[in-house]
């Protein structure tokens, strides 16, 4: 998958979990920046990216899903931790 797929996946993952316009998402959005993504919004998230990704994030990559970029970085990783 490109950058740029993978970017558009991450997007609309961060959308759907946190019920926002895909479009209102930008390259450098990060927990700090959307209102929306409060700890509910963050468990959404992490089940979505689980789902996705059919397993388990570790940990620290729970830990580090902190901005629409890590998120891209851990859909990149892919398969088992």
């Amino acid at each position: 998958m490109s950058d740029r797929d993978n970017l558009t996946m991450a997007r609309a993952i961060l959308a759907d979990s946190l019920n926002v316009d895909p479009q209102a998402i930008t390259e450098d959005a990060t927990i700090e920046t959307l209102e929306s993504w409060d700890s509910l919004g963050h468990m959404r998230l992490v089940l979505a990216i689980e789902a996705q990704l059919t397993r388990q994030l570790t940990p620290m990559e729970i830990a580090e899903l902190e901005s629409l970029r890590s998120l891209q970085k851990i859909l990149a990783s892919g398969g088992p931790a």
